[in-house]
């Protein structure tokens, strides 16, 4: 049964806790104010061996960071077939809460390890770009630029596996940024990317298969 830890440990502590991902470096550098106030919106939990903790159709707000341990990307109907290892530093659940759409695969912990780590965060209130829900818009746009670098890292990995796909072999849309500093329309411009993306990564999975991680991520 997973457990949140954060109702037992302080801001502080928690802050601690994740200041060595570098998705939190780069918040904490432009304002400790913004940080903390995300990690008053966030959870950390405790997984034991053998344990489902996000099942297919799962739809909710939440994206998560693999702290410590090891996690499995099985097939709902099968546990047996992997169709993938996160491993620590790992961001996950990104494309459900980018498209809104509900959880594809179960996410288990497997037997051989003691215990899984995850800090998760709760997304909601960085998806609204007019609204504040106590995120500047400054803070948003350096979490979805850093969505953005993982999505991309993660379609590269697709044309690298599959040099001979047509559909992994799509060119990659830029990113039309305002001359003007506008913020907003930047934080605009990045969430609509990150949607593509997300779509295309669903395609991708969709046809050709989800690819194992290889490594961490590119923002870790």
């Amino acid at each position: 049964m997973s457990i949140n830890l954060a109702s037992k440990l302080s801001t502080e502590e928690l802050e601690k806790k994740v200041s060595s991902l570098h998705f939190f470096k780069e918040i904490a550098h432009h304002d400790p104010q913004q940080l903390r106030a995300m990690i008053q919106q966030s959870r950390l939990y405790s997984l034991a061996p053998g344990e489902t903790f996000l099942r297919q159709g799962d739809q909710d707000t939440w994206l998560y960071f693999l702290m410590r341990g090891e996690l499995l990307v099985c097939d709902p109907a099968d546990h047996s077939r992997v169709m993938g290892v996160l491993i620590s530093g790992e961001v996950f659940g990104e494309i459900a809460v980018i498209t809104g759409e509900e959880r594809t695969m179960d996410i288990v912990v497997p037997d051989h390890i003691r215990e899984a780590i995850v800090f998760a965060t709760n997304f909601a209130s960085l998806a609204q770009i007019r609204e504040s829900g106590g995120m500047e818009m400054e803070t948003k746009l350096i979490v979805y630029r850093q969505i953005v670098q993982i999505l991309r890292w993660r379609v590269e990995l697709y044309r690298t596996t599959f040099p001979n796909s047509e559909l992994a072999k799509v060119p990659f849309k830029l990113i039309s940024r305002e001359a003007s500093g506008d913020i907003a329309a930047e934080l605009e411009a990045y969430r609509d990317y990150a949607l593509f993306l997300a779509v295309r990564l669903q395609k991708l999975n969709s046809q050709l298969g989800p690819i194992p991680s290889a490594s961490a991520n590119p923002a870790e």
